[in-house]
């Protein structure tokens, strides 16, 4: 028997979903994973939250709107690289591990963006060796760009080209980073 769940999609009218009893089964345990994470976080005891947050990204994501719950047990579980290299590895769905980064390169960006330039730097460059052998080329391309930005305001410009050019080779049409990396290359003439 299949168990009948009722979706709403926009304005549209409700259509009918069939689950599996184990798809059933994932979505209990998802809420109480996430639920119990919230909790264990409210307490501020985040080490125990992450786990729980880490055991909530197991699942699949039937609904749209778990997306949200998902992208934040990721986010909770990026936050530090030793963490985020643990999910990854752990992870098993490729989508998932795209999300997990995916966090983890928003938090890097907000570093970057409040100064904090050096905590940035490690989780790009962690961000990376994961990201790299899972072949998120995109996902690469971006993080040599932030990470060049860094070392262009840090006055390294040599580091600074040599990051927009690993940029540009994963993502060729990358505006950005062709400005910066004319305005490095005359900057440096003169």
């Amino acid at each position: 028997g299949c168990y009948r769940a009722r979706l709403r999609k926009r304005e549209n009218p409700a259509y009918i979903h069939r689950f599996t009893p184990a798809q059933h089964a994932h979505i209990g345990e998802f809420i109480r994973h996430f639920t119990e994470g919230m909790f264990l976080d409210t307490l501020g005891r985040s080490p125990e939250a992450r786990e729980s947050f880490q055991k909530a990204l197991r699942y699949p994501g039937y609904y749209a709107s778990d997306r949200h719950r998902l992208a934040y047990c990721a986010w909770r579980v990026a936050e530090t690289s030793p963490a985020l290299a643990l999910a990854v590895e752990q992870t098993r769905e490729r989508h998932v591990k795209h999300v997990l980064l995916e966090a983890a390169y928003k938090i890097a960006s907000s570093y970057k963006g409040q100064g904090a330039w050096e905590k940035s730097l490690a989780l790009f460059s962690n961000i990376l060796e994961l990201a790299e052998p899972l072949g998120f080329k995109r996902m690469c391309g971006g993080v040599h760009f932030h990470v060049g930005e860094i070392y262009l305001q840090r006055g390294e410009k040599e580091r600074a080209t040599n990051r927009f050019r690993e940029t540009l080779a994963s993502i060729p049409d990358h505006r950005k980073a062709k400005l910066y990396l004319e305005f490095c290359r005359a900057t440096t003439r003169v």
